[in-house]
């Protein structure tokens, strides 16, 4: 039996020994619900991909706000401004994990100002070499609510 590449995330980023950090209260929520949603087909899982540097609280109101929507249109979001870290963290430890949680997915919406940021530039090269589905986040919760 295939473990949902989402649960091998889970087990990698909950292991004390990743990246040395302490796992979030934020994490742990996502953990859960990843958790209740390992039966979801996963052409309904999404990697949320914004810019975040150098943006007001990174960003996170927007992802948050995507998340929400993506969530009511039916699909499974995994959420980097959710990725367990603290917001101290080095970028290419930030970039380590937001890999791993892009890796369980199918496809990537993309916020607003995405062409800015230069860890979304890189998410997408990944994303398009493994075929993965990119849109506008509007345009994935059009399609989500049109199922």
């Amino acid at each position: 039996m295939t473990t949902h590449p989402a649960l091998a995330l889970l087990a990698r980023a909950l292991n004390p020994d990743d990246l040395g950090h302490a796992v979030s209260t934020e994490f742990r929520a996502l953990a859960r619900s990843v958790v209740h949603n390992a039966a979801a087909p996963q052409a309904r899982w999404l990697y949320i991909a914004g810019p975040m540097t150098g943006h007001p609280d990174e960003n996170r109101p927007a992802f948050h706000a995507a998340h929400a929507e993506l969530q009511r249109a039916g699909f499974v979001c995994m959420n980097p401004a959710l990725n367990g870290l603290p917001h101290t963290a080095p970028w290419h430890h930030q970039m380590r994990r937001d890999y791993s949680m892009l890796m369980a997915c199918a496809g990537v919406a993309l916020l607003p100002g995405w062409e800015t940021s230069r860890g979304v530039r890189d998410e997408l090269i990944v994303a398009t070499n493994l075929q993965m589905q990119t849109g506008r986040v509007e345009d994935w919760i059009r399609e989500g609510m049109a199922a």
